[in-house]
């Protein structure tokens, strides 16, 4: 917020003196009004952070179990309540993070990557493609063929193959 209404005072220092230089036919209209609408956004967004800044204060309020309106004003710096802390130093070892959730799940994504790495290489290889056809031809004067293979001088068998 605070940072956000600095900002708003350079905007309007800005406007002021761009007016000037539009009113002495320097620059166009234009240029003041996008600054204008610059400055809008500007004081858009503070009223926003502002509303924020209120609604964070009271869901801390909220999740220390205080009424939302209360004000709570802390006492003890980070340093008093780290060193009064009864927790000790965490200890990691190599073996603990290779444990972990986190690291096994990059792992993966890193395999994978690899994998899909090699099928985009495979994409470049040659490739061959194949077609094979084939045919029987049976000339008789009756249909009785099918019934007998041992019938093979009035089956003509052919085959084309095509590649």
């Amino acid at each position: 917020v605070k940072i956000l209404e600095s900002n708003i005072k350079v905007v309007e220092k800005n406007i002021s003196d761009l007016q000037k230089v539009y009113e002495n036919g320097m620059t166009e209209e234009e240029t003041v009004e996008q600054l204008q609408l610059t400055l809008a956004g500007l004081v858009s967004a503070k009223n926003y952070n502002f509303i924020l800044k209120e609604l964070a204060y009271e869901m801390f309020n909220l999740s220390l179990g205080l009424e939302t309106g209360s004000v709570v004003k802390l006492t003890d710096s980070m340093e008093d309540l780290v060193s009064i802390s009864s927790l000790s130093p965490l200890k990691i070892s190599n073996n603990s993070v290779k444990n972990t959730t986190d690291f096994k799940i990059a792992n993966n994504n890193l395999r994978s990557m690899e994998l899909l790495f090699k099928l985009e290489k495979s994409k470049a290889l040659p490739s061959l493609n194949a077609f094979v056809n084939g045919s029987y031809t049976g000339n008789a004067n009756r249909f009785n063929f099918i019934n007998s293979i041992s019938n093979a001088s009035s089956i003509n068998k052919s085959t084309n193959y095509s590649i």
